[in-house]
């Protein structure tokens, strides 16, 4: 973990200066309050998750795919902010805190799912994901993690477990290799987590539907 991702303050902070923002850029993108990050990036990908979402819905017949969609796109929104700024703005992973507190009701009831297994599941996947570990990290020394990704890292295995919460360690163990594997490539001491973690949480989701009865899909 040592050195894998520097500290992520809150989306209001001045910017990181070891991180410089391009100044040509940087005037040009308009931020949504609340700190949901860049106006263009967030509606472009919402749009594009909730219709693939609601694709799948139509096509399998779980009202799953919207909620588990809607949170990969903010999860890249998350990332992309990330990319850009080094840090992970805290209204996008309320955003998708939101989503899958509301998906709780949502699929129970659409998918026919009983609410307290299901939400057994979603607290499954949140610890398998290894986010609470992660913010003991944070706490302990915070200058080894950043506290949006402990955050992002929540959310996502909390969205995971809608399927098959078992999924949640790949896309822990994808996205810690991955940034193990860019760091060692860089030579770098720091490298912002943020897009190792979309690409795990969408490696967890394609393992769950590609291997069903490994990871105990809930609609296998």
């Amino acid at each position: 973990m040592s050195g894998i991702h520097p500290p992520s303050g809150p989306a209001s902070a001045p910017s990181v200066s070891a991180y410089p923002l391009d100044p040509s850029t940087a005037a040009l993108r308009l931020e949504l309050p609340l700190g949901l990050g860049d106006v263009g990036v967030v509606t472009a990908v919402l749009s594009a998750a909730v219709l693939a979402g609601g694709l799948a819905w139509l096509v399998t017949g779980g009202a799953v795919a919207l909620p588990l969609a809607t949170v990969g796109g903010i999860t890249v929104a998350a990332a992309v902010a990330d990319h850009r700024t080094g840090r992970i703005p805290n209204g996008l992973v309320l955003a998708a805190l939101v989503v899958v507190g509301c998906g709780w009701g949502f699929v129970g009831t659409l998918d026919d799912r009983r609410m307290s297994p299901l939400g057994a599941d979603l607290l499954a996947g949140l610890v398998l994901s290894g986010a609470p570990f992660l913010f003991l990290v944070w706490l302990v020394a915070p200058r080894l993690v950043g506290g949006g990704d402990w955050k992002l890292l929540a959310v996502c295995g909390l969205a995971i477990g809608y399927v098959a919460p078992l999924a949640a360690l790949v896309m822990v163990m994808v996205g810690f290799v991955v940034a193990v594997l860019v760091a060692a490539a860089r030579r770098a001491r720091h490298v912002r987590l943020g897009p190792m973690l979309a690409l795990g949480y969408a490696m967890a989701i394609a393992a769950a539907i590609l291997a069903p009865e490994l990871f105990q899909n809930a609609y296998r």
